[in-house]
């Protein structure tokens, strides 16, 4: 396996694994029920469960896109913008795995 895909694939296990111990953590929270305390504390542990919802989201989406990175790698067509079919420079894909678009396509798939 290439340098490229061992990475890839090791952010996606840790994604995974971050997205896992924020969902056991909302669900432990949520376990502990709205029943002690008062109104105050209800609504400071609400606001706790929705924070993690929220980062819980962000998370499944980045496994997700990470996955579709170890899909584009498997089938030979990662790093290739779907916008131009060129390389997508290397220190893009090292800070955003995940991108299918070089910058200047990506500019004018934004603009859009």
């Amino acid at each position: 396996m290439s340098p490229v895909g061992e990475l890839l694939r090791e952010r996606h296990r840790v994604a995974v694994g971050q997205l896992n111990a924020q969902l056991a953590e909302a669900m432990e929270l949520r376990g502990n029920g709205f029943e002690t305390g008062d109104v105050i504390d209800a609504g400071a542990m609400a606001a706790d469960c929705e924070q993690l919802d929220m980062v819980a989201a962000a998370l499944e989406q980045q496994v997700i896109r990470l996955q579709e990175a170890v899909d584009r790698l498997e089938t030979g067509r990662y790093g290739l913008c779907e916008g131009c079919g060129k390389k997508i420079p290397k220190a893009r894909l090292e800070f955003l795995p995940w991108v299918t678009h070089c910058v200047p396509c990506q500019e004018r798939k934004d603009r859009r």
